[in-house]
């Protein structure tokens, strides 16, 4: 018995030991698992890639080495760019020019530059890189190879490459770098602003306007491969694409930074540097392009006063603070060193993040137009604006003034705003907001607020009733406190409405250039065969100088025409600006019985830029009784409308003058149709070809820049009737539209050219493109109609080729309307029609027809009048686009 007792005891502690060997054997596997580099997640790891680790001194100046790419055509218009933050002795880089002129030496005499270097022979590059026009493109990439070569062993820590008009915060790209490590493989930038930029190239890219940053390790990487990535993207059309798909083989994606700026815009960018986002300003771009950053100052000694900011605080620099004064629903969005605006009511601070868009974008090619949403001024949030005076320091302070500008009636009341920021460096990346003062002065009366610190952040105490203040965005400052007694504040409430007002009742500011880009003017024009003396008259309406040109200025005998004009306040910025579109009469001597009356009103809308033009050519074949109606719609820019508004008539003129022995043939579908295929292409061509010959044609009155593959991206619609007494040709290419209105009933003589219509799907997917829904179908996802003229960076997705339809006039015929989409998108084809009708049966809605000067009746005011009648029904019904109408009366006997 006893035998059994141990042998069983010996086996309980057999099985204990393999117990205990079993689970430390599964500990020290699960220890080694969880150290080998082999099973390494980053899941269960904090990530720092952000932050240097390295035991090395803090990044400065010199440890960051420029390359910027200059031409020697652009130097002395430019460097003065570069001289406003280049620092001697400090900053470390060179100017890469591709020649050198006599009068830029000696060049070592201005210390205030970098010193230059003329970039190697690139010549064996164009063999493989002739399929654009810019070969400059492979010497700007190779700087980067260059630059680093001359510095690789001078302790450098980034490289920076930039243009030639890059404005750079030396202090800001020191803070920004300071915050990733060196010796990773790290690229930085941001993209552009314009989402057409974008496109073109590439949303993987830091554009090298606004300048991007390699870390050394990259850019040795970068300097050994680049020949080979030359030669792999020959088509590429810029250096900094070239660069970013260099990267990206490198396996290396970018690192967006929001303080980089492309500035790829137009016009007035206060509204855009107003609501900068809160990240320090590193660079500034295309300062050539766009208006004065301080209204009252040229754009050099604007850059000049904004670098004294810079030079007081940059840390600082376009911040944004947000404060409240609740007594008097006072808002203030303070943009430090820059400019104040000031709302006479409460606007939450998510609103104030969104910046005012008194800027309009680089290209139109594809939509939306900015990466970042903006909102438009009204005349319930239109802010006072007020902008950096001068500055000083104080012993712990830095004392900013802002004074009004050009703003609304609420500036006049304060004379200027003191803004106090403490000396200490500002660190954006700090949770805690740092501590302001504000003073105000208001009629030569001063109001101060004390700070003092509080558990939750700084509150204002003062002599006055206590401020409360919202939610604070960046630095945090008060607003001005107003005196004891306050003058009632008058704002201006202008009435937006499709009605407008009398002559009397607006007033005109010719001094303004908002004012004449703001106003709203329409105006309609008459014609009356019947009168023999052929006369075009234009009136100025309000007799204001600046009042916008008309086309048909021109004195020609022929018709007599009248103008009828009234314009509404221009003082406050409307949603709806309407622009006047009128084209002269040529009336031969040889106009058959039948001659069309006709109305136009064109509106600019909600639009900023106007892009339809509108061509009326009565008689423009008079032996064959021709009359000749357009309308184009431009997207990208205006300029190739306008094109075809004063050619394709011509072309159409041409082509049938060719065609001149087989008359007898016009009454045929599919002569009509070779016609004006023939002169579509024509025209088509005529634009391509203009546009490639963009130095002789920049234009003052065009807002895109022609340049390539900008000018490649503009574009426009085309609908054209030619009106016989006997039939009406229509040809439409695009999603402009004709419609007959045949006793009551309208009738589609076109149909609008879609992406998703199924034949031109069909078509476009059978020439290898796509189309891609985006706020609708769009090919390639950019543009919203298939067929146009021009753009010709979407051939031949994109046909001009002309759908052509020809209908028997009957005597039930009553009006054609031809119209852009403005018009189209919220208004059926019968509700035109059933308008259009209703003002030809009844006459002018609502007031007596007014005879002519020669006692003949005004036979086209029921034309004029359908017309504007239909622009304001789109207006009212929303429409986002511009609207032109075109309404012809066909009751005239055949």
């Amino acid at each position: 018995m006893s035998r059994i007792l141990n042998t069983s005891t010996r086996s309980e502690m057999l099985n204990k030991v393999f117990k205990s060997l079993l689970i430390s054997g599964l500990l020290v596997y699960a220890i080694y698992i969880f150290n080998n580099s082999w099973f390494y997640t980053s899941i269960l790891t904090k990530t720092t890639t952000h932050f240097s680790h390295s035991s090395r001194p803090p990044p400065n100046a010199s440890h960051i080495v420029f390359g910027i790419a200059a031409s020697s055509n652009t130097w002395n218009n430019r460097k003065h760019y570069v001289q406003s933050w280049w620092r001697p002795n400090n900053t470390r880089g060179y100017v890469f020019l591709d020649k050198i002129h006599g009068d830029m030496l000696p060049w070592s005499n201005d210390s205030s530059l970098p010193p230059f270097r003329i970039s190697k022979n690139t010549s064996n590059y164009y063999r493989d890189y002739d399929k654009h026009r810019v070969p400059q493109a492979i010497r700007m990439a190779r700087i980067i190879a260059e630059t680093f070569d001359m510095e690789k062993e001078g302790g450098a820590r980034w490289y920076v490459m930039a243009d030639d008009d890059t404005v750079v915060f030396v202090d800001n790209l020191v803070d920004v770098l300071a915050r990733y490590d060196h010796d990773d493989y790290l690229y930085i930038g941001m993209n552009s602003e314009c989402h057409s930029s974008n496109v073109f190239h590439s949303f993987e890219m830091g554009f090298g306007g606004a300048g991007f940053v390699l870390s050394y390790p990259l850019a040795k990487a970068l300097a050994a491969n680049l020949d080979v990535c030359l030669k792999r993207y020959p088509t590429l059309y810029g250096s900094d694409h070239i660069v970013q798909s260099c990267v990206a083989d490198l396996g290396v994606s970018i690192t967006l930074e929001r303080g980089f700026h492309q500035i790829d815009l137009h016009s007035d960018i206060s509204g855009f540097l107003s609501g900068h986002p809160r990240s320090p300003v590193v660079s500034l771009h295309h300062l050539d392009h766009v208006d004065p950053m301080f209204p009252w100052l040229s754009r050099e000694e604007s850059l000049k006063h904004l670098m004294q900011s810079a030079a007081a605080d940059e840390s600082r620099l376009l911040q944004q603070s947000i404060c409240y004064h609740t007594p008097k629903n006072w808002t203030f969005s303070i943009s430090w060193g820059y400019s104040i605006q000031m709302y006479q009511l409460i606007i939450p601070p998510s609103a104030l993040q969104i910046p005012l868009q008194t800027f309009t974008p680089w290209s139109k090619f594809a939509t939306p137009f900015f990466l970042f949403n903006t909102r438009f001024p009204s005349n319930s949030n239109n802010p006072c604006h007020f902008f950096l005076h001068h500055h000083r320091r104080r012993s712990n302070y830095v004392v900013t003034t802002y004074r009004p500008h050009a703003s609304p009636p609420c500036a006049d009341f304060f004379s200027q705003i003191l803004v106090l920021s403490p000396a200490p460096k500002y660190d954006v990346n700090l949770k805690r907001v740092p501590r302001h003062q504000t003073r105000g002065r208001m009629g030569g009366h001063v109001s101060q607020q004390q700070t003092r610190k509080r558990a939750r952040g700084p509150t204002w105490k003062a002599r006055f009733p206590p401020m409360r203040w919202g939610h604070p965005i960046g630095p945090r400052a008060p607003a001005l406190k107003g005196a004891t007694e306050l003058v009632r504040w008058c704002r201006w409430m202008a009435e937006i409405c499709c009605g407008l007002v009398s002559e009397s009742e607006a007033s005109c500011e010719t001094s303004s250039r908002a004012a004449r880009r703001r106003r709203m003017e329409l105006r309609r024009v008459r014609v009356d065969p019947a009168v023999k003396r052929r006369r075009l008259e234009l009136c100025s309406p309000r007799g204001c100088d600046n009042a916008p040109d008309s086309s048909g200025a021109d004195t020609e005998e022929g018709a007599a025409s009248q103008v009828a004009s009234s314009s509404e306040n221009g003082r406050q910025l409307p949603p709806i600006i309407l622009t006047p579109i009128l084209t002269p009469l040529l009336l031969g001597s040889g106009t058959k019985d039948f001659l069309p009356k006709f109305g136009i009103a064109s509106v600019c809308g909600r639009r900023r830029d106007m892009e339809d033009t509108v061509t009326i050519q009565p008689s423009f074949d008079a032996a064959a009784g021709l009359h000749y109606f357009g309308v184009y719609d431009g997207h990208g820019c205006s300029h190739v409308a306008t094109k075809c508004k004063e050619r394709l008539h011509e072309v159409v003129k041409e082509e049938l003058l060719l065609d001149d022995d087989v008359r007898e043939s016009r009454n045929s579908t599919d002569w009509w149709k070779c016609v004006m295929e023939r002169s579509f292409t024509r025209m088509d061509k005529e634009v391509v070809a203009w546009n490639q010959n963009v130095d002789d044609n920049i234009s003052v009155t065009c807002r895109c820049e022609l340049q390539t593959p900008e000018c490649d991206a503009v574009g426009s619609t085309a609908v054209v009737a030619v009106v016989t007494p006997h039939e009406i040709v229509v040809a439409n290419c695009g999603d402009s539209r004709a419609v007959l209105c045949r006793n009551g009933k309208a009738i589609p003589l076109s149909t609008d050219h879609k992406p998703d219509r199924p034949d031109e799907l069909s078509r476009i997917q059978a020439a290898g493109g796509r189309v891609i829904y985006w706020e609708g179908a769009r090919v390639l996802g950019v543009l919203a109609m298939s067929r146009a003229i021009g753009d010709n960076y979407l051939k031949p997705y994109v046909s001009c080729e002309p759908e052509v339809t020809r209908t028997e006039r009957s005597e039930e015929d009553e009006c054609l309307i031809l119209a852009s989409d403005g018009l189209w998108d919220v208004v059926s084809n019968e509700t035109a029609c059933g308008v259009a009708r209703m003002c030809l049966l009844k006459g002018r809605v609502g007031v007596e027809p007014e005879p002519a000067e020669d006692g003949h009746g005004s036979s086209d005011k029921a034309c004029n009048d359908a017309s504007m009648l239909l622009t304001k029904l789109a207006l009212a019904r929303r429409s986002a686009d511009n609207v032109s109408v075109v309404v012809i009366d066909l009751r005239n006997p055949m």
